[in-house]
Formats: C-alpha cells, sequence, structure tokens
C-alpha cells in the first residue's frame, strides 16, 4: 500500500470507479481541464471524472479537511471528495426532440446515479465509508458540456507524524458480560 493517505485514496478510486461505471472513459484530477481546454496535454474522453479534494478557496460549497488531534501527534481527518462528472453537450434535450435523442442526452444522470452507487458506503482498511452530502449541476457555467459536481466525505486515522515507538496496530476487541456465580 501506498505511503501517503491521498495517493492510495485516488489511486483505489480510480480502480473501484473504472471497474464499476465503465462508461465513464477518463478519470484524473481535477486540474482545471474545463477552464482551459486547448492547454490540455491528454486529451480527455468523455464522460469523463474529475476528482478533487477541495479546499473552502476553491469553491463556498465544497468545504476543506478539517482534522482533531488524537494523542501522540495522531490526528483524525473528516475529507471531503468532490467529483466532477463531465458529458459532451452532442445530443438535445429540450422536449420535442425525438424520445431516443433525449434519452442520450440524459445518460449522464444515470452514470450519476451508477457513480453514486459505487461508492456510497464504500470503504477500505484505511478510511472509513463514503458518504455523499452534496450533488449539483454546473453546466451554465461550461458552455458545450453537461456537468453534475458530487461531494462525499470520509474519514481516516492519520499516525505519520507520530514518534515510532507509539504507533502500532488497533484490534477491535469484543466485550461479554461476566456473569455472577
Amino acid at each position: 500500500m501506498e505511503e501517503y493517505f491521498y495517493v492510495q485514496l485516488l489511486l483505489d478510486l480510480q480502480e473501484k470507479i473504472a471497474q464499476e461505471v465503465p462508461e465513464i472513459q477518463y478519470i484524473d484530477l481535477q486540474l482545471g481541464q474545463l477552464e482551459n481546454v486547448s492547454a490540455m496535454q491528454t486529451p480527455v474522453i468523455y464522460p469523463a471524472l474529475f476528482i478533487d479534494f477541495p479546499e473552502a478557496v476553491y469553491d463556498v460549497d465544497f468545504p476543506e479537511a478539517s482534522y482533531a488531534d488524537l494523542a501522540a501527534n495522531a490526528q483524525s481527518g473528516s475529507i471531503p471528495v468532490s467529483f466532477q462528472l463531465v458529458a459532451n453537450d452532442d445530443h438535445l434535450t429540450w422536449h420535442q426532440a425525438p424520445i431516443e435523442e433525449r434519452k442520450k442526452g440524459l445518460d449522464f444522470l444515470r452514470i450519476e446515479q451508477k457513480l453514486y452507487k459505487a461508492l456510497q458506503g464504500w470503504e477500505k482498511e484505511y478510511f472509513s465509508p463514503f458518504s455523499r452530502t452534496l450533488a449539483k449541476s454546473t453546466s451554465k457555467r461550461y458552455a458545450g458540456f453537461k456537468v453534475r459536481e458530487m461531494m462525499f466525505t470520509t474519514q481516516y486515522e492519520d499516525f505519520s507524524a507520530s514518534p515510532e515507538e507509539t504507533k502500532g496496530y488497533i484490534y477491535r476487541y469484543g466485550f461479554s458480560p461476566i456473569s455472577a456465580s
């Protein structure tokens, strides 16, 4: 496993989404791809998904990660993860377009629901279950694209700043009542 939480989480997210939502053709970090389409080095294939670990400065609707101290320099983090699903605006969606054309144009909403189902409650040994906290459209900001954004949160414990002698594995213990004889 990768030493750094965010690196491992991104790698695991890419693998999970690629397996469970194969309709998404391109999965990458959010690097402003829609703001500077001509400057991209790798051409984006749509539908695409951009993942971010956002800051409050980025968008007030998306809070930054927050941390609380544990013992011996360890911390517990509550981590927001944003997903920007982007589809080409190739198909008509207005009410008088043929129904099959409209269905193709609305397919990105089916993909969004499939992405939600893949991530809601998903967890691994190093982070808590993902929980969706927000979904919104931002298509009007990006002419020529249909854009939906979802926010999930997870939590993890960071022991990387702890002195070596305090690091150790945490085991779950079960207790049963002691009966008096």
